[in-house]
């Protein structure tokens, strides 16, 4: 259907490889329909979980207040989501969608706003 129709492709990202994966299955399918893969925006959305540490990361994941983003996101400290969020870009993806697991907490928000969101603004890869 993206391949078909969409000009956005919103990937729920996961991990690098994943990544490449869906990226190669949407190159086959827009071969398969006569479909130029590069006029197809790449968006990823991942659900973010981020901390000052590990050690109050592990806190956050064990105490029950925010969801797990095993399945459909990014945990980690400031510098290891920036680093997610830039290798998905490099691999492609021109906007991102965040959703932050510990809210209605605003503790992840603000961290991302201060410290990953400034790493991102002008990033090219």
């Amino acid at each position: 259907v993206v391949a078909e129709h969409a000009d956005w492709w919103n990937y729920i990202y996961r991990t690098p490889e994943e990544y490449a994966h869906k990226q190669e299955v949407l190159k086959q399918h827009c071969r398969d329909v006569g479909r130029d893969y590069d006029e197809i925006l790449q968006v990823v959305a991942p659900q973010i979980l981020i901390a000052e540490t590990e050690d109050e990361l592990r806190r956050l994941q064990e105490s029950g207040t925010a969801r797990s983003v095993a399945s459909n996101g990014i945990a980690g400290t400031p510098e290891q989501v920036t680093e997610a969020l830039q290798t998905a870009i490099r691999m492609g993806a021109r906007r991102v969608t965040v959703s932050f697991a510990d809210s209605p907490r605003t503790d992840g928000t603000l961290l991302f706003s201060e410290r990953v969101l400034p790493q991102l603004v002008d990033f090219r890869p």
